[in-house]
């Protein structure tokens, strides 16, 4: 009997998980964390889809926060860029894994 071969929706599991954290993470998480640091929400663009967002903060706030203020400087448009490159570097690392292995196979 031949193996059972996995679904293949499950091959493009880490390429919906990489879109759902981006999705969550422009939708939900980042606009709370601006609010809860009092940021200043900055939309540039204007499109059916609307703009670019991004937060700014006074100087005492990114003092005392550099990390959370310097990712929430970060616009949409850089985070699904970066969601992006995740996406081709792991695809692209999943296929030389798999063409290692099938290759080391006798």
């Amino acid at each position: 009997m031949k193996p059972r071969r996995p679904k293949a929706w499950l091959g493009y599991l880490w390429f919906i998980v990489a879109l759902f954290v981006a999705v969550m993470l422009n939708g939900v998480v980042r606009p709370l964390m601006a609010h809860w640091l009092g940021g200043e929400r900055v939309e540039r663009g204007a499109s059916s889809r609307g703009g670019d967002v991004y937060w700014v903060f006074d100087a005492a706030t990114q003092r005392e926060h550099p990390v959370a203020t310097t990712f929430l400087g970060w616009s949409h448009g850089q985070i699904g860029l970066v969601t992006l490159a995740v996406i081709l570097v792991c695809g692209v690392g999943g296929w030389i894994v798999g063409a290692v292995t099938k290759a080391a196979k006798p």
